[in-house]
């Protein structure tokens, strides 16, 4: 493994290290990422990022460097550098070796003839070519302090990497403004593709710097620049603002789409209780005010729920989009739940037995498969009792199996 790190350039061993960072910092900060992808994958990029750094720290050691863990450069990068900078290197390496004869000679045959005050300050003099495998052979073992080496060239490819970058940044944004990108490509792709694409410019940018386009224009343009510069820093704080204060999930929807949600969950409820009913999305009954996801009066016409379950349920049935197995299940038991008092249960043992059942019924009328429905209620089953392991009263009666007393469906051979 040491061997291996050491041979990565300082691009490639940066760039590991940022992926693992962004890709947790994203699965942690982004709403849709964090339900969509799977929780080992901010793990494993977590413990990639500690086992890179603790690799780069123990490789820097056993080759005598000073290791810079944020630009993670070492002498096998020699010939990444620019040709000043590899002087640089080359000097500062002879300097420390005046004490060794030897070596000093062989460094001094490197760099060949000294040049002028003049020729060094003239920034128009070509700079002499280094013959790079005797230089790296020459540093090899020696201890140089990375942090002297000066700029780098990546690979001669510049343009490329800000193509492949911008067109990261046009997919992460097409799959969030998409709702059929995102039934058609899980979560997990999107979070990878924007954690490669903000890896890649940061490492760009510590490595390599900015663009030299970029640089030319700011010299030429310096005001215009400046002027460009704050923009798209104000910018990136008003939009951080908006962020912060905009309105998400069930207040995010317009007063129409309420509505209409409100009107399909009332359906569904009527249709379990035997007569008409209403369900309400608000924190009014529910939420913090008495620290449940739901309330109905049993037997009676209106059932509420708190927003967070109702735009759970509108993104199933309006968008036909389903959010995390946890999340999507316990939507659909909740609702069924609530319709099942209405229908008159009031054992919340019971009710909760016969929500797990009607929680399948659900699922299809708002368009999952009946396979995919009762794959949703039968880990919800599963799950009762840790769900409930402070609150006894839901924890489902011994009876509520298939063909047993509390079966809603004996034909079915499954349960729920």
């Amino acid at each position: 493994m040491s061997a291996a790190t050491n041979r990565a350039s300082p691009h490639t061993r940066l760039l590991l290290r940022l992926v693992s960072a962004f890709t947790f910092a994203f699965w942690l900060l982004v709403g849709d990422f964090r339900n969509g992808a799977s929780p080992w994958i901010p793990v494993i990029a977590l413990a990639s990022l500690e086992i890179g750094l603790f690799v780069s720290g123990l490789t820097g050691r056993n080759n005598g460097l000073l290791y810079s863990r944020v630009r993670g450069a070492g002498i096998e990068d020699f010939d990444l550098m620019t040709p000043v900078a590899q002087r640089m290197l080359l000097e500062r390496a002879r300097e420390h070796a005046a004490q060794d004869a030897e070596r000093y000679l062989e460094l001094s045959r490197i760099l060949g003839p000294e040049r002028s005050e003049s020729e060094a300050e003239d920034e128009g003099t070509e700079v002499p070519t280094i013959d790079v495998a005797a230089a790296q052979r020459a540093l090899s073992g020696w201890p140089v302090e990375p942090r002297a080496q000066g700029s780098w060239i990546i690979a001669g490819s510049e343009p490329l990497f800000w193509l492949v970058e911008l067109g990261g940044v046009v997919f992460v944004v097409g799959w969030f403004a998409s709702s059929t990108l995102q039934r058609l490509l899980p979560a997990s792709l999107p979070l990878l593709v924007a954690a490669l694409t903000a890896a890649g410019v940061a490492a760009n940018l510590a490595l390599g710097g900015a663009p030299s386009s970029l640089s030319l224009f700011r010299g030429r343009h310096l005001r215009l620049a400046r002027a460009l510069e704050f923009a798209l820093v104000v910018t990136a704080l008003a939009y951080l603002v908006y962020l912060l204060v905009r309105p998400t999930g069930w207040d995010a929807l317009r007063p129409q789409q309420r509505a209409h949600a409100q009107q399909l969950f009332s359906q569904a409820a009527s249709s379990i209780a035997g007569h008409s009913a209403r369900v309400h999305c608000d924190y009014k009954h529910t939420g913090v005010v008495n620290e449940a996801d739901g309330l109905a009066e049993v037997g009676g016409h209106n059932a509420y729920l708190t927003p967070a379950i109702c735009f759970t349920l509108y993104d199933l049935a309006l968008r036909h989009h389903a959010e995390s197995t946890e999340q999507t299940s316990w939507a659909l038991k909740v609702l069924g739940h609530e319709a099942s008092h209405l229908a008159g249960s009031a054992n919340e043992a019971v009710t909760e037995c016969y929500a797990l059942q009607r929680g399948v019924d659900l699922g299809i009328r708002f368009g999952l498969s009946r396979q995919k429905a009762e794959e949703l209620m039968r880990f919800r089953l599963k799950m009762n009792s840790i769900d409930y392991e402070s609150d006894p009263a839901y924890v489902v009666p011994s009876g509520c199996h298939h063909g047993g007393p509390l079966d809603l469906h004996l034909h079915s051979p499954l349960f729920p």
